[in-house]
């Protein structure tokens, strides 16, 4: 479980846009037990979701008049870009079979533990061509980035609004 008291939340405005992150000021690993150490993983990751960051959420989008599902259906598309970026980076097989198990994992959790009819990383995603690297492709954003909504902002390169 994330310890609430290790997190700094970062605020900055860089090119005139808002962005909100959190900083993990430290980290420890918990020894899991050697059975059911995926029942542990998702009751840590459950009481994650339900205590703090689902909170936050609801928080953030309700100060600035927005659905939660502004932010929730980005989660789908971030964690497999993650998880793509990873992969590019990373040569041991070992540690990308690890992510996806994880990653599977925190798909099995129902959509309540999110405040939500669905889990937001049950996401199929779709590609495009990259404008960026020939023969690459790129994920469609699972949710709009809004950015055509703040002052001189303009589509970006794969909106489907």
């Amino acid at each position: 479980m994330l310890d609430m008291e290790e997190l700094t939340l970062q605020i900055s405005n860089p090119q005139g846009m808002a962005r909100i992150g959190l900083k993990l000021n430290s980290f420890r690993f918990q020894n899991l037990p050697d059975r059911d150490a995926e029942t542990v993983i998702l009751k840590s990751w459950e009481d994650d979701f339900q205590t703090w960051i689902a909170p936050i959420i609801e928080s953030i989008t309700s100060a600035a008049k927005r659905k939660p599902d502004l932010i929730w259906n980005q989660f789908g598309a971030h964690i497999l870009s993650m998880r793509h970026f990873i992969a590019r980076m990373e040569t041991r097989e070992n540690v990308i079979a690890k992510l996806d198990q994880g990653i599977a994992l925190l798909r099995q959790l129902p959509g309540a533990v999110f405040n939500r009819k669905r889990n937001p990383f049950q996401h199929q995603p779709r590609l495009i061509d990259s404008p960026y690297e020939p023969g690459a492709t790129m994920i469609i954003r699972s949710s709009c980035c809004m950015y055509d909504k703040r002052e001189n902002g303009r589509r970006c390169y794969n909106c489907r609004c």
